[in-house]
């Protein structure tokens, strides 16, 4: 069957679209030289559009979707249910094409939407697919050190992470140090506040012992004292009978004096005798209250 010669892609991509096409059926297309229009049978693998006569002969063009303009046409002296496609490649029988405007007319309003819509996606992808070709072949290739550098810098980036961490728990762990001493500390000043008011209100043994050795040393201390006071008392009271005594010897030995003028040597011999024995009775019991004083 004549037709138009596919290159090794081109015909790939027609295998394909035989296949498992994109989109596929029958529209008008208007031809570039005698401005007639004929149907054709057009089937679209990614961004290539082929068209033939009928859908079992040879393509006769290629149109590339490639960055492709889809536009709806609408007129009175318009083709209805027609739509135009700017094309930048384009090949066929007769020539190759640059920035050919396509016009193509479908059966109804819903399979010309359908058909643009479905050719416009595929320009745009095309030209997604293209740029990212253009992104990895202007990326320089990786070499060994490349390589190297990269699996260094992961590397550096690993243990800076898993130091971040440790200090991380670090901080952590002394935090929580920090909290339980605190809690330790207050406790035990609870503690101790409490022990306080309860020696407060009930006194241990040791106090109260030392409480009752303080107040029996007071106690023995003021007996003490008393009984001096009363010692004393007892010294002023034989020193004032002592005093009585010695006074009445004294009047005793005037009287005797004073009876001596007229009494006989015999009776006065007597008398002073007497008067002696009194003194030295009194002078003994002074003595002795001293002595026990």
């Amino acid at each position: 069957m004549g037709g138009l010669k596919l290159g090794k892609e081109a015909q790939a991509k027609y295998d394909e679209a035989r296949i498992q096409p994109d989109i596929e059926g029958f529209l008008e297309k208007k031809g570039a030289k005698r401005k007639n229009w004929n149907t054709r049978w057009f089937v679209l693998k990614d961004n290539y559009l082929f068209y033939s006569k009928d859908n079992k002969t040879n393509p006769q063009g290629i149109i590339n979707s490639h960055g492709c303009t889809v536009c709806k046409l609408e007129g009175v002296t318009v083709r209805p249910y027609s739509f135009s496609l700017l094309a930048p490649k384009s090949v066929s029988i007769d020539a190759k094409w640059t920035n050919r405007t396509y016009y193509l007319a479908a059966k109804d309003a819903k399979e010309m939407e359908r058909w643009m819509k479905i050719l416009d996606e595929s320009g745009k992808k095309a030209m997604e697919s293209a740029k990212k070709k253009q992104e990895v072949a202007a990326a320089p290739a990786p070499t060994e050190n490349n390589n190297k550098d990269k699996e260094d810098k992961e590397k550096s980036e690993k243990k800076d992470k898993e130091s971040r961490e440790r200090r991380k728990k670090k901080k952590h762990s002394k935090k929580k140090k920090v909290v339980k001493k605190d809690s330790e500390s207050e406790d035990s000043d609870a503690k101790n506040d409490r022990d306080a008011s309860d020696e407060a209100e009930n006194p241990s043994e040791n106090d109260k012992s030392d409480d009752d050795a303080k107040r029996e040393d007071s106690y023995s201390y003021s007996e003490d004292e008393k009984d001096s006071e009363d010692e004393k008392k007892d010294k002023r009271k034989k020193k004032k009978k002592s005093t009585k005594k010695s006074s009445s010897s004294k009047d005793v030995t005037k009287e005797s004096t004073t009876a001596e003028s007229g009494t006989p040597s015999s009776e006065r011999k007597k008398k002073k005798k007497s008067s002696r024995k009194k003194k030295e009775s009194s002078e003994e019991e002074a003595s002795e209250s001293e002595d026990s004083s």
